[in-house]
């Protein structure tokens, strides 16, 4: 008896992209789409440190808006963090002057000099911050176009 091949193949992929604080904010507050595609397991997700800082500052108008309580929106937050690597300032910081350069918004210089560290895209959906060509950002719809 002779077995047969088996000639399927597998998919492997795996999008590594950095996670802008807007995209975590609209999956806390829809929880849909966005919230979907960060516990993706074809996604790898990171962000730095700072992103916490960013959804810490704006947590009442997020609880508001989500309509969460105070500890359904911090158990959100931390299986969300569970999901995406928190990556401290060390790791990108050195990078902050390229980073400056690149972003279009001062403010988000953390996220670009996390992507130029990681070498990954971004995924956020603020429009301005396609306004550069170093690094690749991606919107939510992008990132379903990559399935």
């Amino acid at each position: 008896m002779e077995l047969q091949k088996d000639t399927r193949s597998i998919k492997t992929s795996i999008f590594l992209l950095i996670v802008d604080s807007n995209i975590i904010i609209s999956a806390a507050i829809a929880r849909g789409f966005s919230l979907d595609f960060i516990f993706n397991t074809e996604l790898e997700l990171s962000t730095p440190d700072f992103a916490q800082v960013e959804l810490e500052k704006h947590f009442e108008e997020i609880a508001l808006k989500s309509g969460l309580n105070e500890s359904e929106l911090k158990l959100l937050f931390k299986t969300i963090f569970n999901k995406i690597r928190i990556l401290p300032k060390e790791k990108y910081a050195h990078l902050k002057g390229k980073a400056l350069q690149t972003s279009p918004d001062p403010n988000d210089w953390p996220y670009f000099a996390l992507a130029l560290a990681e070498n990954d895209s971004i995924w956020s959906n603020d429009k301005k911050l396609k306004r550069q060509a170093a690094i690749r950002v991606l919107n939510t719809r992008e990132v379903a176009g990559l399935f």
